[in-house]
C-alpha cells in the first residue's frame, strides 16, 4: 500500500470546497456555515470586550462571487452600445444598462452597429 502525499490541492475541487451562497439557503451546510460565522464573530467580540485582542481571531467564510454579465457603467459609451448590440434577451439589456432606463438613440445605434462594422470591413478590403 502506498501513501498519499499531503497536499491542499483537493480544497480547490468544487466537490470539496464550499462557499457561502453556492447553493440554496435551505441547505444544511449553508445553515451550519452561517451559524459558525455568527458564533465566531460573537466570540471575537467577547474576547475584545474582555480586553484581549480578539480582532486577530476574526475570519470570514468565502462568499461566492456573483458577477453581472455585460455590465457597462459608463453611460452612452461605445462599450455600452457594443454590449447592447450583443444583448439578445431583455435581462441582458437590463444588465447592460445597469438597471437604468435606456436611451432610444443607444438602441438605434446598437441596431446599426453590425451594419456599420460590415461596411467598414468592406471598405478595408477595397
Amino acid at each position: 500500500m502506498g501513501a498519499v502525499p499531503p497536499t491542499r490541492a483537493c480544497l480547490k475541487n468544487s466537490k470539496v470546497c464550499r462557499e457561502l451562497g453556492d447553493s440554496n439557503n435551505n441547505d444544511e451546510t449553508q445553515i451550519a456555515m452561517l451559524q459558525m460565522q455568527m458564533d465566531l464573530m460573537m466570540a471575537c467580540d467577547l474576547f475584545t470586550a474582555k480586553g484581549f485582542q480578539g480582532h486577530f481571531l476574526k475570519a470570514e467564510l468565502k462568499k461566492k462571487k456573483v458577477v453581472a454579465k455585460n455590465l457597462v457603467m459608463v453611460v452612452n459609451s461605445m462599450e455600452q452600445i457594443e454590449a447592447l448590440a450583443n444583448a439578445r434577451t431583455h435581462s441582458a439589456v437590463f444588465a447592460v444598462t445597469g438597471e437604468d432606463h435606456f436611451k432610444s438613440n443607444n438602441i438605434f445605434m446598437a441596431a446599426e452597429l453590425p451594419a456599420k462594422k460590415a461596411k467598414i470591413a468592406q471598405l478595408k478590403k477595397a
